[in-house]
């Protein structure tokens, strides 16, 4: 199983919009994909209308001393074929810092827990993390085949990237950044695409994605907005993307 963490330094980047697009795209190709979010915010189960209200988010097992695992197949449901969505689940203050916990404590719970064999017969899994530096995030660092890093295309998230420490991925990770919500009329765009070509190299990708007022309406409508308007310019944008990677990260998928 192929896995891909997402990854930003600050919010609003549009990194769930990636999970659950990229998801959704190929699993259409053919390959079985899984989204495992790992943000409490519970962003994710809003893009796909439908959500089955019985499914026990993954943070409500591990919580439960009778479920060490913490990811059953209770912590799921799919929306479409080939698609598995584990919610993370509603959950109190102190729930999530006794979830916090025992992720600091236990630092090996993630890749123990992708033994689990609801995962068994996924070629893809994407992560979705909070932003920032977390205990999420650290989970999603040590599991990753692959990472994404999404900013946006401004000044400030250039002065988080330089400002900010850099993450700890396995050996042999293929590590990406990539722009996200470019606007083609600013005249600055040009100025701030060199400087992002400038600060990671070769790392960051060709294949930004435009700033597209569909993703937002997809979202109203509790969708993906590759199912949404698959014509529009973000749409067609995540189709490169996935291709990329399926080309260059998932070939053996």
């Amino acid at each position: 199983m192929r896995v891909v963490s997402l990854f930003s330094r600050k919010g609003g980047v549009g990194r769930t919009v990636f999970a659950v697009n990229l998801a959704a795209i190929l699993s259409e190709q053919g390959l079985k994909v899984a989204v495992l979010e790992l943000d409490p915010q519970n962003t994710v189960s809003q893009h796909f209308d439908g959500f089955n209200e019985q499914t026990i988010g993954w943070a409500h097992t591990l919580l439960d001393a009778s479920e060490p695992s913490a990811i059953t197949n209770k912590s799921y449901w799919s929306p479409r074929e080939n698609l598995r969505v584990f919610p993370f689940g509603k959950i109190t203050a102190a729930q999530r810092k006794a979830i916090e916990h025992h992720l600091d404590e236990q630092p090996n719970w993630l890749e123990q827990a992708l033994q689990s064999p609801v995962f068994d017969g996924v070629d893809v899994l994407f992560i979705d993390t909070p932003s920032g530096f977390n205990a999420y995030s650290d989970h999603a660092e040590r599991v990753a085949t692959s990472a994404l890093s999404i900013w946006l295309c401004d000044a400030a998230s250039q002065k988080a990237f330089t400002g900010s420490d850099v993450r700890v991925l396995p050996s042999g990770c293929q590590h990406r950044h990539i722009l996200n919500q470019i606007n083609a009329s600013k005249s600055s765009r040009r100025e701030l695409l060199k400087s992002w070509r400038e600060l990671v190299g070769e790392e960051l990708l060709p294949l930004p994605i435009h700033q597209d007022e569909l993703v937002s309406d997809a979202l109203l409508e509790g969708t993906t907005v590759v199912w949404f308007a698959s014509f529009s310019q973000a749409a067609h944008d995540l189709l490169g993307l996935a291709n990329w990677m399926r080309s260059e990260w998932l070939n053996d998928a």
